[in-house]
């Protein structure tokens, strides 16, 4: 029989079909493995720079890694790192949103791996899978975030997603920045929402890490005794009387839990500084109860005052700002809040009336009648916008 000649080709065709599937598992490998790079932010050192007073990122730790030294890792294997510059002072609010429970963010200070200092993590909103701290942070003071995730059968994926926003404490929130009130008598109406407390500030043993302090110096005009009148506020707070020679020394003090308290101090002493602090305990569970607004007005001669409060709402019950209250010579406009005071009034009577800026509308009074008996604090004297009576014709 005669042979056939095949060319050499014939063969290196039939090899290439024999490696072909070899070859391409290969480059499948190489670009799996490309693929599967550690994120930019993996380490500490190269900690994802994030900023502004409010916003949000998203991630996903499938590839990250832990490295040496790392605190607190406790078995979690994936994690990636953040930094946010506070650029106020203020409470920064973190939230990771819709996270399985075995995700956990935590918050640290300092400047090297090795050497963090822990300052917060994440708790669990009450019914859902967002998780969320707040963190009283100082202007320009640098907070690291790592998110980390250890997957499981029951929460395989690893993505995230991270959202802020920083509220801005009060001007006075600090014992250096504190409000200046002055003169024999006066009121003023103030606030420690989104307050926070400083390092060694006075009463540190009885004041946490989220509580909210806010500061008065007021420099007496005479010797004698001071009544300082804090009614009206919409949270319980506390107060403290500081007279200050070479260091803060407490006058008095309340810790009754009232939301009226008046305080007639010991003899105060002319051109002797005073400080009063303000300040309600900031706990997870409701901080509309320590953090709101407060009336504080002052008297020289211990003589007794007393306030009338209330609120101008619309037939909704949602509160009108730009309202106008009197109380005898005393006038009030409203805030974005509705309420109004009027503190630091001798005991007697007074005729509240209120204008509204709605054109054809009238402030009516609601569940009081003029004039208003000052023998106590008057609360609640509310009024309500209503329709403007129609002019009978003539």
């Amino acid at each position: 029989m005669k042979k056939i000649s095949i060319p050499n080709r014939f063969y290196n065709l039939k090899a290439l079909s024999i490696l072909l599937p070899t070859l391409l598992l290969s480059l499948n490998l190489g670009t799996q493995t490309a693929q599967a790079a550690a994120p930019a932010n993996d380490n500490f050192s190269k900690a994802q720079a994030i900023s502004g007073i409010s916003g949000a990122t998203t991630g996903d730790v499938a590839q990250a890694t832990v490295e040496a030294n790392e605190p607190g890792v406790f078995g979690e294997k994936k994690t990636v790192w953040y930094k946010w510059t506070a650029p106020y002072r203020g409470y920064l609010h973190f939230t990771t949103l819709d996270s399985p429970t075995d995700g956990v963010v935590r918050f640290y200070k300092g400047t090297s791996i090795g050497a963090l200092d822990f300052v917060g993590t994440v708790r669990r909103v009450t019914n859902t899978n967002d998780w969320e701290t707040f963190l009283a942070v100082k202007q320009s003071e640098v907070i690291y975030v790592r998110v980390n995730r250890e997957t499981t059968t029951k929460t395989p994926s690893t993505a995230y997603k991270l959202s802020w926003d920083l509220t801005v404490a009060p001007q006075n929130d600090d014992f250096a920045q504190a409000a200046v009130i002055s003169g024999s008598s006066g009121s003023i109406l103030g606030s420690n929402v989104e307050a926070t407390i400083e390092t060694n500030e006075a009463h540190a043993l009885t004041l946490t890490s989220s509580s909210a302090t806010v500061w008065y110096k007021w420099k007496s005009p005479f010797t004698g005794k001071a009544t300082f009148d804090f009614t009206g506020s919409t949270f319980t707070p506390r107060y403290v009387i500081y007279a200050q020679s070479t260091a803060l020394t407490p006058v008095k003090q309340s810790w009754d839990g009232s939301k009226d308290v008046l305080i007639v101090t010991p003899n105060v002493v002319a051109n002797t500084t005073y400080y009063i602090q303000v300040w309600g305990i900031y706990p997870f569970i409701d901080k509309t109860k320590t953090q709101g607004t407060f009336a504080l007005s002052w008297s020289t001669g211990g003589t007794a005052t007393r306030s009338i409060s209330g609120q101008v709402y619309n037939g909704s019950q949602l509160p009108i700002m730009g309202a106008v209250v009197r109380a005898g010579t005393q006038s009030f406009t409203t805030g974005f809040d509705g309420f109004y005071f009027f503190s630091g009034l001798p005991l007697g009577s007074y005729n509240v009336t209120a204008t509204v800026p709605i054109t054809g509308y009238i402030a009516q009074p609601q569940g009081f009648t003029n004039p208003v008996q000052l023998g106590g604090n008057a609360k609640n004297i509310n009024f309500k916008a209503v329709p403007a009576p129609t002019p009978t014709p003539t």
